[in-house]
């Protein structure tokens, strides 16, 4: 699937992540499967980037829109929506800013969160959770922590995973 968040939109179409076959070649179809995320439920926000996560089982996006920035760990259905069949998050940590980006680490042993200054604190900082081998779940709190000496807003694993880099 090729997975589109989609902030602004025709009625019906706004909150939602839209899922799109792709086939055999890779070219995306043009039907797609349509998520909303419900007004009252933990997913009344709107969808930020989107990443896959361990297997292509699970999304990972954050939630912008929400009083506490929220990471929202969204199951990938067989038909390519992504809501449970409450209409929610099977998992919603919380950070202390802004998300701006989330990445898997190549081991899928851990999720890492770039995250900037919020009210509690004044520089950026990276956030490290760690994921459960059976369900790629995250942590409701960071493993770890590491103080950014500036405004992080992406980061990227090589290869091997030995090393992540964030810009600031």
């Amino acid at each position: 699937f090729a997975f589109v968040a989609c902030r602004n939109g025709p009625a019906g179409q706004q909150n939602t992540v839209e899922s799109f076959d792709l086939d055999a070649a890779g070219h995306v179809q043009d039907q797609g499967t349509v998520s909303v995320f419900p007004e009252g439920t933990n997913l009344g926000a709107t969808p930020g980037l989107l990443r896959p996560g361990p297997g292509g089982r699970l999304l990972y996006t954050p939630l912008p829109d929400t009083a506490n920035e929220l990471l929202a760990v969204l199951p990938v259905n067989p038909d390519g929506s992504v809501l449970d069949d409450k209409g929610g998050a099977i998992s919603l940590p919380e950070a202390r800013g802004p998300i701006t980006d989330v990445e898997v680490s190549p081991s899928m042993q851990n999720l890492s969160l770039t995250v900037e200054a919020g009210p509690t604190f004044a520089t950026g900082e990276l956030q490290v959770l760690q994921l459960a081998a059976t369900n790629g779940r995250t942590g409701e709190s960071p493993q770890f922590t590491i103080e950014a000496a500036g405004a992080p807003s992406s980061i990227v694993f090589d290869p091997t995973g030995s090393h992540a880099y964030v810009t600031l």
